[in-house]
């Protein structure tokens, strides 16, 4: 395997440099590759991008677009932030961050109801590309993982982005994703079982959080992340997984090592949603099995950030706005 990406050096390989976003929100987790790891001005990066919520998806498919230099970088409409943190950065604009509950670096109900406020004809005005709902187009972008990017693109930029419209899994397939347009100021969707449950709690907690922002429910195509992993990159690349997929990290990394091949992967920039399964087994188990992996945590010890630094300048940029 190539060298431990905890080397302060980038491991010398012939082998290609990867980056697999797991939960790309408002592609502002896209270019973390060039933030996090030993390799970021090495190139070219081959990015794969997934997100499954369509009226996201239809966003993300086009600023890929622009990043691969094939098109105009499409007019934010909605702050592309991951967090309640990015999103208290935001807030500021409309003083939102002064609604209580008042916290000094999050933006908690109060501010995030404002933000619904003051969003809500751009959240309301987001539609699907129903074209992103092709099986066949999922997979027909899945197989460019197959075909590394020329020596040429080196030249001409860092990275080939391509955007899978579908959900991380451990099985190929559909599932039912449901959201509401107040939670999609922070990307927030999740599977329909798991959703009604979380949405239940947090009702019960503030009943009118959610008012003017009722669910809606879409059928979405579900890729088997770890054996396309398996079958499309060796142990002689240098692979960085950054994981934010609402509990289905526990099925996807226990079939990576039911296949063994979790030690492709070299980074490991996640979060660990413990209402799903007991994340510090699962952590050790990854440790014990492949013991080079660097796993980075949001929030934790060995932090990643949550946002790339590039989607932290434009949410800070006025003018990138179109509210």
């Amino acid at each position: 395997h190539v060298a431990s990406s905890q080397d302060k050096e980038c491991p010398t390989t012939t082998g290609r440099l990867v980056y697999v976003d797991l939960g790309a929100n408002w592609a502002n987790t896209m270019r973390l590759f060039s933030d996090v790891g030993p390799c970021q001005r090495r190139s070219p990066w081959e990015v794969y991008a997934f997100e499954a919520v369509p009226v996201i998806a239809s966003y993300v498919d086009n600023f890929t677009s622009w990043l691969n230099g094939d098109g105009p970088k499409p007019v934010m409409r909605v702050p592309p932030s991951g967090s309640s943190v990015d999103l208290h950065r935001f807030s500021k604009r409309y003083a939102c961050h002064l609604e209580p509950p008042v916290s000094a670096k999050r933006c908690l109900k109060g501010c995030k109801a404002c933000l619904y406020r003051h969003l809500r004809n751009a959240l309301g005005a987001l539609e699907a590309n129903a074209t992103l709902a092709s099986a066949d187009l999922v997979q027909q972008r899945l197989r460019l993982a197959l075909q590394p990017p020329t020596t040429t693109l080196a030249k001409k930029q860092k990275a080939r982005f391509t955007f899978v419209p579908a959900a991380a899994g451990a099985a190929t397939g559909t599932m039912e994703m449901v959201w509401n347009r107040m939670a999609l100021i922070h990307g927030g969707a999740t599977e329909k079982q798991l959703a009604d449950r979380l949405e239940a709690k947090e009702r019960g907690q503030n009943p009118n959080i959610f008012s003017d922002a009722p669910s809606e429910r879409a059928e979405v195509n579900v890729v088997d992340v770890a054996t396309w992993l398996a079958e499309s990159f060796a142990e002689s690349d240098y692979v960085f997984l950054k994981m934010d997929i609402e509990g289905v990290e526990f099925d996807l990394m226990r079939k990576l090592l039911d296949l063994r091949k979790l030690c492709l992967v070299d980074l490991l920039a996640w979060q660990c949603h413990a209402y799903h399964g007991d994340c510090a087994a699962l952590e050790a188990d990854i440790r014990r099995t492949c013991p080079h992996i660097d796993i980075r945590s949001e929030g934790g010890k060995a932090a990643y950030p949550g946002i790339d630094r590039a989607t932290i300048r434009e949410i800070l940029d006025e003018s990138d706005f179109l509210l």
